[in-house]
């Protein structure tokens, strides 16, 4: 249940930043994400 609730809730974090946050914003965390 807890990984499949962390699984769900990291996949609809990553679509409300696609949409909410601007794509140069966006460019500038993927390296840290990637890190």
């Amino acid at each position: 249940m807890c990984v499949g609730s962390i699984e769900i809730i990291g996949f609809l974090l990553n679509k409300i930043l696609r949409v909410y946050v601007q794509e140069d914003f966006f460019d500038m965390l993927k390296p840290l994400v990637i890190i």
